[in-house]
């Protein structure tokens, strides 16, 4: 019979547990579907319905901004799940957040007055009209993962 021994905080000796080696192995089988790149791709395949929205969403004046909106699996580091993105690459697009977020009045270093940019989103819509979509389909995907499918 097993006890807690709270002086030492653990169960002492007396268990025996079967099946350990069947444990083991669905355990290493399952990490092993669950590897960062297969779960990264579920992911990214998400991210990409977000943007292939959000380029509907942007108003074009030169295309640059549209072009910029991307979708990335972040590289693989320091022991971190898998991360996909769907952003604004701010290289190509540095605007890009004055076209989503707008800015109130804005001035160049001598005081002289530059204008307002009024916000004219495009992100947050493409997530809230694809989010419900794209979250069924990675737990669906996940799911066929888990279970070997």
């Amino acid at each position: 019979m097993a006890y807690f021994d709270m002086y030492r905080g653990d169960l002492m000796d007396d268990i025996e547990i079967k099946g350990m080696d069947e444990l083991q192995r669905n355990i290493d089988r399952l990490s092993k579907r669950l590897s960062y790149q297969a779960v990264g791709n579920i992911l990214f395949e998400g991210a990409k319905t977000v943007v292939s929205v959000a380029k509907t969403k942007v108003r074009v004046l030169k295309g640059t901004l549209r072009s910029a909106i991307i979708a990335k699996l972040l590289p693989q580091g320091g022991g971190y799940a898998p991360t996909a993105i769907a952003a604004v690459d701010r290289a190509k697009a540095p605007h890009g957040q004055l076209i989503e977020y707008g800015s109130g009045p804005r001035y160049h270093k001598s005081g002289k007055y530059v204008g307002r940019v009024k916000a004219k989103p495009f992100m947050r819509p493409a997530w809230d009209e694809t989010k419900f979509a794209v979250l069924n389909k990675i737990l669906s995907d996940l799911k066929k993962l888990v279970e070997g499918g």
